[in-house]
This record gives structure tokens, sequence and C-alpha cells, in this order.
């Protein structure tokens, strides 16, 4: 559950993995959440090139770097040289590598 409602979707700010074989990312979203309540799956589309995610968390809006959020979305082959793809926004975000 969110701190207060919005009517603006949260939107992707940026993802990260280990390495270029794992099947999971971290995702963060440009919004404060309750550690205590689960977030909504998010849609994923999976490509060769991209993997498209729709997120089903409204934002509260204002300053959307105030808080990020992170989660963990597993996918179906490894994350390779692919990018993230905000459905929504139709951002691409580059996959930071941290391992």
């Amino acid at each position: 559950m969110l701190a207060s409602c919005g009517t603006d979707w949260a939107h992707v700010q940026g993802a990260t993995a280990h390495t270029r074989s794992d099947t999971s990312i971290s995702v963060n979203y440009g919004v404060c959440w309750l550690k205590n309540t689960p977030m909504p799956t998010p849609k994923i589309v999976e490509s060769d090139t991209a993997v498209r995610i729709t997120s089903e968390v409204h934002s509260p809006g204002g300053d959307s770097k105030a808080c990020l959020t992170l989660q963990t979305i597993t996918l179906a082959k490894p994350i390779g040289d692919r990018v993230v793809v905000d459905a929504r926004t139709g951002k691409t975000i580059t996959v930071a590598f941290d391992g």
C-alpha cells in the first residue's frame, strides 16, 4: 500500500543484475512503498533485445527521485545484453551490472 493515493503510475528508474547470465534483475521504481506490503507483480514481456516492464503500482506524484523502491523480477532467460523498457513511458534503460 502506498503512503498516499495517486493517479499516475510508478516509473522504472533503473535496473541492475550481478552478471549477464542472471535470470533475475532488480528494478528501481520512482515511488515510496511500505516495506511490509507486497508490491503488485508487474507485467513482463521478454524479447531477444528487451525486457518490457509494465508497473502495476500507482504513484502519489511529486519528485520521483525522492524515494526509490526496489523489486526483484525473475526472467525466463538470462538478461544478457537486453535493455529494460518501461512499457508505460517507452523509456529505455541499460541494465547496470554489479558483479
